[in-house]
């Protein structure tokens, strides 16, 4: 996201979060402008005991 944003193809509007991101500096919460605006996302990834294949996530930027 941060690559992306940086070289300009995409405008970053701001987080949605009620606090600025560490990971996206200068972006602002969309709350401060629309008061009120909040909305937390959380997300997990869930597999079966002993999977065959090891899955490794890595963050870009």
């Amino acid at each position: 996201m941060r690559r992306i944003s940086g070289d300009r193809r995409l405008k970053l509007l701001g987080v949605s979060s009620t606090q600025p991101s560490p990971l996206l500096p200068g972006a602002l919460p969309i709350g401060t402008t629309l008061p009120g605006f909040a909305l937390d996302v959380s997300f997990g990834i869930l597999a079966r005991g002993g999977p065959a294949t090891i899955v490794a996530l890595r963050r870009s930027g």
